[in-house]
């Protein structure tokens, strides 16, 4: 009888080790929200259910109860290397692969694990194989058939596949990213060297150490997948939140290596040169305008807003230091907001404050605004300043007879004949009801004069299509210019303006009048 104390102390260890491999998987399932935890899972309960296997084989005492138990070890570790690569592929991409590496990764397996549960039936895994007796318990010796190679070269492929990728990412990133690849990447390459250390089941006294070496390396992974995430539940609670908020967050290290990205920047096609590990780079124009807004040691660092537009979006952020425990600086929080409805609100709102709605001409409060600054400077540069109040004549007979809105498509083509016939240096808006007002800078009375008499013949010419009727309209212009206005303010020009306006009123209507001309008959 092959049974000995020795098999059943080394089953319950290896027992043990099945156990713990499988609290790992379970661990990781519950913190499934963390990059590559569901692959690592899946991978350690795999090692679990191999070690099992193991277990349970060394006390079989017949060749088919071995050879069952064989099975079963087969149905699992032919599982191992693919799942291992799929976890290495998520920790470098930091997003989810696609279905086709699926299929071309686990169909080799697939097929041997078929074999392997048929294994009596067929010689293209093991040609033969029978039992010898062990020092401590029986072992099942095999001559490999030609899916037997096939099963070694693809489990050797894959894994060397993990380990080439593995080392490439940790030689390019930096930081705490690199720190974790330097882990996975030792606990990759321990079932290699434990192969090589240890030779395949050739004497009778061999003790297999491969289920240890697989939690050894699953604990090794736990440490580099868990440990430089979050460790608590309040940490995960709190990155669960900041993965689910639509503000783009971005971790760089005090080196300028990126660190980390919340689920909405590595959706956005504004950190696309990005890459965890890396380097910040500067790239995209987006990248290029935060290295130039940002002073990194900036004690108020945190107290600035940087506005940016990039593909027709706005977009603000801000930066603030992360402290180490010694209150270093010892990274960088960019939180970064796509504003674009609210820039457009607040646009929208500007606009209203500044422009008339109807006639899209500066509205009353903005002329006046314009005018007490172009007051300001031809009082500090000692230049003319003209004023023109404009009235349509007669206005409220076109309300009476066509309409508030036959009105309102006067108003809107005199104010479209004002533009079209001022110089971008004046300024012109609606005053109020059927009164326009224009600022001339730098211009004398006659010249503000002739600007008037421009206008009020254009007006004049005007044919406006009311419902199939031409309508015309005239105008009567007041004009006030002074190039001496020491003491005087908007209100008073506005004013002057306002009583030469009167005058062409009461005058016959269609004309301009300058303010200096009043003065004349009232002396």
């Amino acid at each position: 009888m092959f049974f000995t104390e020795i098999s059943v102390l080394w089953a319950i260890l290896i027992i043990s080790s099945s156990v713990l491999a499988l609290y790992l998987s379970a661990y990781s399932f519950f913190r499934r929200q963390v990059s590559g935890a569901i692959e690592f899972s899946i991978f350690m309960f795999t090692i679990a259910m191999y070690s099992l296997g193991y277990a349970f084989e060394i006390n079989a005492v017949t060749i088919e109860r071995i050879l069952n138990f064989i099975r079963f070890q087969f149905l699992w570790t032919t599982f191992t290397a693919p799942i291992f690569l799929l976890f290495v592929l998520r920790f470098i991409r930091q997003k989810p692969i696609k279905s086709i590496y699926y299929f071309l990764l686990f169909i080799i397996p697939v097929i041997i694990a078929a074999l392997g549960l048929t294994i009596d039936s067929h010689t293209l895994l093991y040609r033969s194989y029978y039992l010898v007796e062990g020092d401590h318990f029986p072992l099942i010796r095999y001559e490999g058939g030609s899916w037997y190679a096939v099963q070694q070269i693809y489990l050797i492929g894959t894994s060397l596949a993990a380990e080439i990728l593995l080392l490439v990412y940790l030689l390019r990133t930096r930081g705490t990213v690199q720190k974790q690849a330097i882990l996975i990447f030792i606990a990759s390459v321990m079932p290699t060297v434990n192969a090589i250390l240890q030779p395949e089941r050739s004497v009778n006294s061999y003790l297999d150490l491969q289920p240890f070496v697989m939690l050894l390396m699953g604990i090794l992974l736990s440490i580099a997948l868990f440990r430089f995430q979050m460790l608590d539940l309040v940490r995960a609670a709190r990155w669960m939140a900041v993965d689910s908020i639509h503000d783009i967050l971005l971790i760089l290290d005090k080196d300028k290596n990126v660190q980390d990205i919340n689920n909405a920047g590595k959706k956005s096609e504004l950190l696309s040169d990005l890459k965890i590990g890396f380097p910040f780079c500067c790239k995209s124009e987006f990248s290029q305008f935060i290295m130039s807004k940002t002073i990194f040691d900036d004690i108020d660092i945190h107290k600035r807003t940087h506005h940016f537009d990039w593909n027709n979006k706005s977009y603000k952020f801000t930066v603030s230091h992360v402290l180490n425990r010694n209150e270093e600086i010892h990274g960088y929080a960019f939180l970064i907001n796509e504003n674009t409805e609210v820039v457009k609100l607040m646009n929208e709102l500007e606009r209203q404050a500044i422009y008339d709605e109807l006639t899209s001409m500066f509205n009353r409060r903005q002329l006046i605004n314009l005018a007490n600054r172009e007051i300001e400077i031809a009082q500090r540069n000692a230049t003319d300043i003209g004023i023109i109040i404009l009235d349509l004549d007669y206005f409220k007979l076109v309300n009476d007879r066509y309409g508030h809105l036959a009105g309102d498509k006067v108003l809107i083509s005199v104010a479209a004949c004002i533009r079209e016939n001022l110089r971008t240096s004046e300024i012109s808006g609606r005053y109020g009801g059927e009164e326009f007002c224009i600022i001339c800078p730098q211009s004398n009375g006659a010249e503000t004069y002739s600007i008037a008499e421009r206008l009020r013949t254009s007006i004049e010419r005007l044919v406006i299509d009311i419902g199939g009727d031409k309508i015309k309209v005239t105008a009567s212009f007041g004009v006030h210019s002074t190039p001496d206005i020491t003491g005087l303010n908007t209100e008073v020009l506005l004013q002057n303006a306002d009583s030469a306006l009167y005058e062409a009123k009461e005058t016959g209507r269609n004309r301009s009048v300058l303010w200096s001309e009043i003065m004349l008959l009232h002396s």
